[in-house]
């Protein structure tokens, strides 16, 4: 069963809470100056958990993928929107995305996609 937790980025002070920094505050609260990112149950292959809005680097040689990829939220699923606008589903790059590397995301390293 896929763990359900979340991130939030605070727009006012720009900084990322983590799970632990936000699992009792008020959804209300969260959501006024916070942007909230979900969990999308897989982890890199150094163990870091993947969310929506990070940025991952996908070394899939095979299908022709060596290069970043942001984690989206999309029409009620995860996707990847690569550097060269493609999109694909999660499910069907799972076993890329345990040999990939989350180097940043959206918000705290937007030139990671430039």
């Amino acid at each position: 069963m896929k763990e359900i937790k979340f991130r939030a980025f605070d727009t006012k002070n720009k900084v990322m809470m983590d799970w632990e920094d936000i699992k009792y505050i008020d959804l209300n609260t969260l959501q006024r100056s916070n942007i909230l990112m979900g969990y999308i149950g897989l982890k890199d292959k150094k163990g870091k958990e993947i969310y929506d809005g990070d940025i991952v680097h996908v070394e899939a040689v095979a299908y022709g993928r060596n290069m970043n990829a942001v984690v989206i939220w999309k029409n009620g699923g995860f996707i990847l929107k690569w550097e060269d606008e493609y999109e694909s589903y999660i499910q069907d790059w799972a076993k890329e995305l345990a040999e990939s590397e989350v180097i940043g995301n959206i918000y705290e390293n937007p030139e990671l996609l430039r």
